[in-house]
């Protein structure tokens, strides 16, 4: 769905920006100042904060509640020697 979208945007600026620069000229760059602040915005707004936070803090924001940090079997040394 992403880069479908991402196609689409960039075939569409391929044919509209000469469109607009041709038409209004400089002013058409007032469009692209509106698509950053509105970027700017969202990533403001919605984006979670993660400066502070550990990584295991930050791990649990993006994965929820079923986050596995680390696997304490892994960790364990097999100490049995049987020969």
């Amino acid at each position: 769905m992403a880069m479908t979208f991402i196609a689409v945007v960039l075939t569409s600026n391929m044919y509209v920006n000469p469109i607009g620069l041709e038409t209004i000229a400089w002013k058409f760059y007032f469009v692209y100042i509106v698509i950053l602040v509105i970027e700017c915005v969202t990533i403001y707004f919605l984006f979670p904060e993660t400066r502070g936070p550990t990584l295991e803090e930050i791990a649990h924001i993006f994965d929820g509640e079923n986050t596995c940090i680390g696997n304490s079997e892994l960790t364990k040394i097999d100490t049995n020697t049987s020969d």
